[in-house]
């Protein structure tokens, strides 16, 4: 499948605004850490000490990952 149908596939996939891929349990514990002020930074950490315990190194591919992560994350929230 190619990319214009694999956007194709996810823009069906999100028919109203409110949906999202992110599971409702991650958006719920994304919810609490704004709730109590720490936001997104508690969550990049956490994501960023389980890749470098899974042998990543500090190089500009991880942090690419991280900045992908980030996105989804905020726009699918």
């Amino acid at each position: 499948m190619d990319s214009a149908n694999d956007n194709e596939a996810g823009a069906a996939f999100l028919k109203t605004e409110g949906d999202s891929v992110l599971p409702p349990e991650f958006r719920e514990m994304l919810d609490e850490c704004d709730r109590v002020g720490i936001g997104m930074d508690l969550v990049m950490n956490v994501f960023r000490a389980r890749l470098y315990e899974a042998g990543f190194d500090k190089t500009d591919r991880t942090e690419r990952i991280l900045t992908a992560f980030w996105n989804v994350v905020e726009r699918y929230r």
